[in-house]
């Protein structure tokens, strides 16, 4: 599918491209498009009806690598216990160059569990945001 390794050249691009700060946020991100494809979404608060809907890590409106929300959840993360949104966000952090990075989460529910693992990945992720006790 053409938008499908469009999207995956993007985020090659967007990977290779940026020198990344220390902090970080990570949030949902909307790419808009025009033409016809029965995975994109209707959100009816958008100007654009039709977008791919993702969660994105991004710095000062530079967006360093997304996942799309219609793609299955990375497999190892799943075998692993996590939930298929907190696999899809780890999966993020893998895709940064250095370790020891701080990520502000917005609209993510996480849990005490999902930081302690983030912190002990091997990119030692610091996550910031709303933590239920699980």
């Amino acid at each position: 599918m053409l938008i499908g390794k469009s999207l995956r050249h993007g985020n090659e691009v967007f990977m290779e491209a940026a020198i990344l700060p220390q902090d970080l946020s990570c949030d949902e991100e909307s790419i808009a498009l025009l033409g016809k494809d029965k995975k994109k979404m209707r959100l009816k608060f958008k100007k654009v009806k039709g977008v791919y809907q993702t969660d994105a890590l991004c710095c000062d409106g530079y967006t360093f690598t997304f996942y799309v929300w219609h793609q299955p959840p990375p497999d190892n993360y799943i075998k692993q216990g996590y939930s298929p949104l907190h696999a899809c966000v780890m999966f993020m952090f893998d895709q940064l160059q250095s370790p020891h990075h701080n990520v502000y989460i917005y609209n993510l529910c996480m849990s005490a569990l999902f930081c302690k693992r983030a912190q002990n990945s091997k990119k030692k992720v610091n996550t910031h945001g709303v933590c239920n006790g699980e």
